[in-house]
């Protein structure tokens, strides 16, 4: 995204991943070794309804021309299942359905103990379910869990999105996420816990629905600073990007994708080397392999989830209704009742100035601020113990100053209010 920029001081970055102790963590990890999805026998793919020009969908092609273009479900699917196939913990996967003929595909941990407080991820935008291949096993050791594809993105529905209307683009997202609650039967109050782009839908969907949320856990949340003012900042935006920024308006991000077929795999591979550390700890090239193909076959599906958040964000990828505004919050629709955790990547390209301004608007006692350090946006991947220890100080509710493995690990930061 052009619109996020680091605010954060990088200080003690050399941090060598290899040295980390593996053991401090004392949390149990289900060790049964069948860990093959059960899945409902009777699924159907949902329908690639969008027809927009920038998706391959509205052509009347066959499954082979599908399948040789790389768009095809089925290869998603596949995609989803090797990347899956190493997981300690017995899963479920199903479609849910929802109003407006849409399906979502959901995955869900078999934990049996009801009295837990559930777990709800969110992914980013470009992403789906997948993406918390490296927390699954972790999260539902004690909690039931449950993570779903964005309705238009991964595996879920794709329908069509109004680019030109963000409040129909927003309440459609907000609203497909309650259908699913509803549809799923989660009754009790859980922790909804979003990472960039679907941390955006998490805030904008607790204040709609604030009744349902235990706690809502923001990993590097996109969408809460305001575009800054281009004359007050004295700057000018280069040719190159302007550019840029009319063809992300012409096209969708993932159009070039869609349009190289066979060879979008290979050149992905080759300009986006980094996807590589996204990899289990233990990854080998097979298990490299498995995160480029599920992430590839995610983002050439037809155009339809990227086409809402295009309706949702304006030029250079700043949101147009951003959390934080310059003459008030919309985070003032979340009630105080309801703890507020941000997280990031201390490299990361999302700035958390929004985040400091919501720390002193709430006070410690209901919103707290940690940064992992070394790592970039998508630290739950690149640092899962790390990230697992702060989730499970803040899953535990503790004490704002109660002793824990993440406060006493140096490569964790919590931001202290000053007087």
């Amino acid at each position: 995204m052009f619109g996020d920029t680091p605010n954060i001081i990088e200080d003690d970055e050399n941090y060598d991943n290899d040295q980390y102790d593996y053991d401090r963590l004392q949390f149990v990890v289900d060790k049964r070794t069948n860990s093959s999805l059960v899945k409902n026998q009777d699924e159907q793919f949902p329908q690639l309804t969008s027809t927009t020009t920038t998706g391959l969908s509205s052509w009347r092609v066959s499954r082979f021309l599908l399948n040789f273009l790389s768009i095809s479900p089925d290869m998603l699917a596949r995609a989803e299942e090797q990347l899956y196939q190493d997981l300690k913990t017995k899963y479920y996967g199903e479609y849910i359905s929802i109003r407006g003929d849409n399906l979502i595909w959901t995955i869900r941990s078999l934990y049996s103990l009801q009295t837990a407080i559930p777990i709800v991820l969110i992914h980013d935008f470009g992403c789906a379910s997948g993406i918390w291949i490296q927390n699954i096993d972790f999260f539902s050791a004690h909690h039931p869990l449950y993570t779903f594809d964005i309705l238009g993105f991964g595996r879920s529905s794709r329908p069509n999105f109004d680019q030109k209307n963000s409040i129909n683009a927003e309440t459609k997202f907000i609203e497909s996420i309650e259908d699913w609650r509803i549809a799923v039967g989660l009754q009790t109050k859980f922790y909804l816990v979003g990472h960039g782009f679907g941390a955006y839908l998490a805030t904008l969907y607790t204040m709609r629905y604030g009744q349902f949320i235990k706690k809502l856990i923001l990993l590097d949340p996109w969408g809460f600073n305001p575009k800054p003012d281009e004359n007050q900042l004295n700057l000018r935006t280069p040719l190159w990007i302007k550019i840029i920024a009319y063809v992300f308006q012409t096209w969708t991000s993932f159009s070039a994708l869609r349009y190289l077929g066979p060879l979008g795999l290979p050149l992905l591979k080759i300009f986006a080397p980094r996807w590589k550390r996204l990899a289990p700890m233990d990854s080998s090239t097979e298990k490299s392999n498995a995160v480029y193909e599920y992430l590839y076959y995610v983002n050439v599906q037809s155009a339809s989830g990227d086409l809402g958040f295009q309706a949702l964000a304006s030029w250079y990828g700043w949101a147009k209704d951003p959390i934080v505004q310059t003459d008030h919050s919309r985070i003032e629709g979340i009630s105080d009742d309801i703890p507020l955790v941000f997280i990031y990547g201390s490299r990361t390209n999302i700035d958390n100035t929004a985040a400091h301004q919501i720390l002193h608007q709430r006070g410690l006692n209901n919103t707290c601020i940690k940064i992992i350090h070394n790592a970039a946006h998508f630290f739950f991947m690149e640092k899962p113990l790390q990230f697992h220890e702060v989730m499970s100080e803040i899953l535990s509710d503790l004490p704002q100053n109660f002793h824990t493995l993440a406060s006493g690990d140096k490569t964790i930061t919590t931001t202290i209010l000053s007087e």
